[in-house]
């Protein structure tokens, strides 16, 4: 993105005049440097019509009438601008903070960085300012992308018209231009964390019903990303760890039910499950690409046992009889 900087003293950018006694709108760009009484867009005709940063505060006034908002401004920081009038009603917007003011009076500009009294000259960068209304002057589009950065006067070709603005009192040495890189910015940063070694090591010595995950343990990690510019940012940061060495060992020396469940990224794995006892055992190893080395170690000499059948028989109640001997 393109835009020019002007120095608060003399410089400014002159354009044929803007009137608009109807519906218009208007919108740019500027990051300014100071934050006293600065006009970004004012009238060579009175002091009745201008855009302005007062006391780090945005503030408007058409046709004499002060729309001041109570939106604040920071220093060395970038702003997107737009100012819309439909019938009486004025929105301004400064970089999604909006607020509506009532107006019916006649707007007129034609100055980009001054008004005609030659004060309160804006000191910092401007740049993006499109003018549209249905009134003398027309629509334009002063298009600072697309206009020559080189040595010779500063012009700012406007791309629907042809009215373009011509910088007075600026340099011509082409050191006005300020390139703050891309238009729209689609930033996409990968951060990959060096490899490491996970050791890990789990024993059973009981009788147990066992479900163990094997997790990493968790560690610090630092980012910074410094994004300069001052236009609308999409950003997409991805953190990926690269791959590691991982060595697991899981005894079990007890009769247990045990389920086993190792879940990792991409990695190299040794993993060893060493089983003493009878028992019933179901192990479970799940990775994505790795190269492995598991082994699971069962006793050489099984014995299965005769199976023993236990026989009961039913037995007749005894009857007791009773005499009554007196």
């Amino acid at each position: 993105m393109w835009i020019v900087e002007l120095d608060g003293i003399d410089d400014s950018l002159t354009m044929s005049g803007f009137t608009a006694t109807g519906d218009f709108k208007l919108s740019g760009f500027f990051n300014a440097t100071s934050l006293g009484t600065r006009v970004m867009m004012g009238s060579s005709l009175n002091t009745s019509n201008f855009i302005a940063i007062q006391g780090g505060v945005f503030d408007v006034r058409i046709g004499g009438s002060s729309l001041t908002t109570a939106i604040s401004i920071s220093a060395g920081v970038g702003y997107s601008w737009d100012i819309e009038r439909v019938g009486t009603t004025v929105t301004i917007d400064v970089n999604g903070t909006q607020e509506t003011k009532t107006t019916s009076s006649t707007a007129y500009f034609d100055l980009i960085g001054a008004v005609s009294s030659g004060s309160f000259r804006f000191q910092g960068q401007i740049g993006d300012t499109t003018v549209m209304n249905g009134d003398s002057g027309g629509n334009r589009l002063l298009n600072f992308n697309t206009s020559s950065h080189g040595a010779g006067t500063v012009t700012i070709t406007d791309t629907i018209s042809g009215q373009n603005a011509t910088g007075v009192n600026m340099p011509t040495d082409g050191s006005a231009w300020v390139n703050l890189g891309g238009g729209g910015i689609s930033l996409t940063v990968t951060e990959v964390l060096n490899s490491f070694t996970d050791i890990s090591n789990i024993n059973i010595d009981y009788n147990v019903s066992a479900v163990i995950t094997e997790t990493l343990n968790s560690f610090g990690d630092t980012s910074v990303i410094s994004v300069t510019s001052g236009q609308v940012v999409n950003l997409t940061v991805t953190e990926t760890l690269s791959v590691f060495t991982d060595v697991s060992n899981i005894n079990v020396s007890a009769n247990i039910e045990l389920l086993v469940t190792e879940v990792l990224n991409s990695f190299l794995d040794g993993a060893n499950v060493t089983i003493a006892k009878d028992i019933t055992l179901q192990v479970t190893e799940v990775f994505n690409s790795f190269a492995d080395n598991s082994s699971i170690r069962l006793p050489a000499n099984w014995v299965d046992k005769t199976k023993v059948t236990t026989t009961y028989t039913t037995q007749t109640p005894a009857s007791t009889t009773w005499i009554d001997k007196g």
